[in-house]
Protein backbone atom coordinates (compact mmCIF):
# COMPACT_ATOMS: atom_id res chain seq x y z
CA UNK A 1 0.00 0.00 0.00
CA UNK A 2 2.99 2.45 0.04
CA UNK A 3 3.42 3.10 -3.84
CA UNK A 4 -0.29 3.43 -3.82
CA UNK A 5 -1.70 7.14 -3.81
CA UNK A 6 -5.27 7.60 -2.66
CA UNK A 7 -7.59 10.13 -4.11
CA UNK A 8 -7.35 12.80 -1.02
CA UNK A 9 -3.71 12.41 -1.51
CA UNK A 10 -3.13 12.96 -5.38
CA UNK A 11 -6.49 16.24 -4.93
CA UNK A 12 -3.90 17.62 -2.42
CA UNK A 13 -0.55 16.92 -4.37
CA UNK A 14 -2.38 18.69 -7.64
CA UNK A 15 -5.11 21.44 -5.48
CA UNK A 16 -2.28 22.90 -3.10
CA UNK A 17 0.29 24.03 -5.50
CA UNK A 18 -2.79 25.27 -8.27
CA UNK A 19 -4.29 26.92 -5.25
CA UNK A 20 -0.85 28.18 -4.16
CA UNK A 21 -0.55 30.12 -7.79
CA UNK A 22 -3.61 31.03 -8.10
CA UNK A 23 -3.36 33.59 -5.11
CA UNK A 24 0.04 34.28 -5.91
CA UNK A 25 -1.98 35.58 -9.10
CA UNK A 26 -4.18 37.65 -7.51
CA UNK A 27 -2.02 39.08 -5.28
CA UNK A 28 0.62 40.29 -8.10
CA UNK A 29 -2.66 41.17 -9.67
CA UNK A 30 -4.08 43.73 -7.07
CA UNK A 31 -0.48 45.33 -6.84
CA UNK A 32 -0.40 45.73 -10.93
CA UNK A 33 -3.67 47.81 -10.22
CA UNK A 34 -2.32 49.50 -7.38
CA UNK A 35 0.76 50.70 -9.35
CA UNK A 36 -1.52 51.67 -12.43
CA UNK A 37 -3.56 53.81 -10.11
CA UNK A 38 -0.96 55.31 -8.46
CA UNK A 39 1.00 56.25 -11.60
CA UNK A 40 -2.46 57.21 -13.37
CA UNK A 41 -2.78 59.97 -9.86
CA UNK A 42 1.43 61.18 -10.75
CA UNK A 43 0.23 61.59 -14.11
CA UNK A 44 -2.39 63.66 -13.27
CA UNK A 45 -0.14 65.73 -11.08
CA UNK A 46 2.44 65.86 -13.69
CA UNK A 47 -0.05 67.46 -16.27
CA UNK A 48 -1.61 69.85 -13.94
CA UNK A 49 1.91 71.35 -12.91
CA UNK A 50 2.75 71.05 -16.68
CA UNK A 51 -0.12 73.38 -17.58
CA UNK A 52 0.84 76.04 -15.05
CA UNK A 53 4.40 75.93 -15.95
CA UNK A 54 2.83 76.82 -19.30
CA UNK A 55 0.63 79.38 -18.47
CA UNK A 56 3.95 81.24 -16.53
CA UNK A 57 5.70 80.93 -19.44
CA UNK A 58 3.53 81.81 -21.28
CA UNK A 59 3.01 85.28 -19.92
CA UNK A 60 6.53 85.88 -19.39
CA UNK A 61 7.08 85.58 -23.06
CA UNK A 62 4.23 88.04 -23.76
CA UNK A 63 6.11 90.49 -21.77
CA UNK A 64 9.23 89.90 -22.94
CA UNK A 65 7.74 90.56 -26.48
CA UNK A 66 5.98 93.76 -25.45
CA UNK A 67 9.44 95.00 -23.77
CA UNK A 68 11.42 93.59 -27.00
CA UNK A 69 8.86 95.86 -29.21
CA UNK A 70 9.29 98.98 -26.95
CA UNK A 71 13.27 98.55 -27.56
CA UNK A 72 12.77 98.03 -31.02
CA UNK A 73 10.32 101.47 -31.31
CA UNK A 74 13.49 103.10 -29.30
CA UNK A 75 16.02 101.88 -31.94
CA UNK A 76 13.98 102.91 -34.61
CA UNK A 77 13.35 106.09 -32.97
CA UNK A 78 17.14 106.46 -32.60
CA UNK A 79 18.28 105.79 -36.12
CA UNK A 80 15.47 108.31 -37.57
CA UNK A 81 17.27 111.01 -35.57
CA UNK A 82 20.81 110.32 -36.35
CA UNK A 83 19.41 109.86 -39.90
CA UNK A 84 18.39 113.50 -40.16
CA UNK A 85 21.17 114.64 -37.73
CA UNK A 86 23.49 112.99 -40.22
CA UNK A 87 21.53 114.74 -42.89
CA UNK A 88 21.73 118.29 -41.30
CA UNK A 89 25.26 117.64 -41.01
CA UNK A 90 25.57 116.80 -44.76
CA UNK A 91 27.42 113.55 -44.42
Amino acid sequence: MRGVLTNQQLYLSIGIPTLTVLITLLVNIGYFVALNTRIASLETRLDTRIGALETRLDGRIGSLEAKFEILVGKVIGLDNRLVRLEERLGH
